[in-house]
């Protein structure tokens, strides 16, 4: 995408261009008006000059997209989408600006706008089947780090725990031995004919229970410290695919999505029961769907523990890639 003279970035792509294109003179006039044939083409190609030529440009870079496999990479192909989206934005926005006075017409508008809108939306869906690919593996390596990372920390936490009971059983331990010193030395003043300072044996082991003390606390302050990180991390392990994969490009943002899918039904084995709420007089794939929508937490949930909530389909974690701007 070109920019503006006082922009910096230089993608390789040109201006994006607007959405819908204005159509030509007389658009809107009757049938017996409008060109058909040859003519008709070279009105179209005409008036949609810049939106082919878009279209062209676009497809020409396709061999410049063959993988995705770095976070450069990813970026690109990002901007690549965001691209291919405008350009059939465009393209759709000319067919119908086109379509809606003809009639016989039809056909050679669909062909000649139509075509490049195929052919780019074929290559924006295998761009975005390499960019789910590269964002499954950034996936799966980020969340296995994540679960690491939960698992030190709180083995960390647990270890501060241990020394922490340990403190906390030396303070008692220190309390009760300062305690029968100073009994004692009570007992003792009480003897006696005139009272007497503290003895050294007291003064040192109150000063051993209070130090114990202080190393007790601090040691549960360490356990507070701990449990936050594990609380941390827990969180992280749980955040969702789009915000762990999410990266941006001049124009776009994409992450990953995950949604629950579904293979292999046999319609003779599902419960239909369980589907009931959800059946009209769409398809059971309609049906399914609904289902999905309405119970994607606990499905997942079953998923992740190689469960299936309902006989005679297979739900899987699925993934697909989205660009928007």
């Amino acid at each position: 995408m070109t920019m503006g003279r006082d922009d910096k970035f230089d993608d390789g792509f040109s201006e994006m261009l607007p959405v819908p294109p204005s159509a030509g003179l007389g658009h809107n006039r009757g049938p017996e008006w409008l060109p058909v044939g040859a003519e008709l083409e070279t009105k179209l190609q005409t008036a949609h000059k810049d939106t082919l030529d878009r279209a062209d440009e676009l497809r020409s870079k396709n061999g410049s997209f063959r993988k995705v496999e770095t976070t450069a990479e990813l970026k690109k192909a990002t901007e690549y989408v965001r691209q291919l989206q405008a350009a059939m934005t465009a393209l759709s926005g000319a067919i119908d600006i086109e379509r809606a006075p003809y009639r016989v017409a039809l056909g050679q508008v669909g062909g000649i706008l139509g075509e490049p809108h195929d052919a780019i939306e074929s290559i924006k869906k295998a761009t975005e089947a390499m960019m789910t690919t590269y964002n499954q593996k950034v996936l799966r390596e980020e969340r296995r780090k994540r679960e690491q990372d939960l698992a030190k920390k709180r083995a960390d936490e647990e270890a501060a725990r241990a020394v922490q009971r340990s403190k906390h059983a030396a303070a008692l331990k220190a309390r009760e031995a300062a305690q029968r010193k100073i009994d004692e030395a009570a007992v003792s003043a009480a003897a006696a004919a005139k009272p007497k300072p503290p003895p050294k044996a007291v003064v040192k082991a109150i000063a051993k229970a209070n130090q114990a003390e202080r190393e007790a606390t601090d040691a549960r302050d360490v356990v507070d410290d701990y449990r936050a990180e594990v609380t941390r991390a827990e969180r992280a392990v749980k955040a969702p695919a789009a915000e762990i994969t999410r990266a941006r490009s001049p124009n776009a943002v994409q992450s990953a999505q995950e949604f629950v899918d579904f293979r292999e039904f046999n319609k003779d084995m599902i419960d239909l029961e369980r589907l009931r709420a959800f059946i009209g007089t769409e398809h059971l794939h309609t049906a399914l769907r609904g289902y999905v929508t309405a119970n994607n937490a606990s499905i997942k949930d079953d998923i992740r523990n190689r469960r299936q909530p309902l006989k005679g389909v297979e739900f899987f974690i699925n993934q697909r890639t989205r660009v928007g701007g």
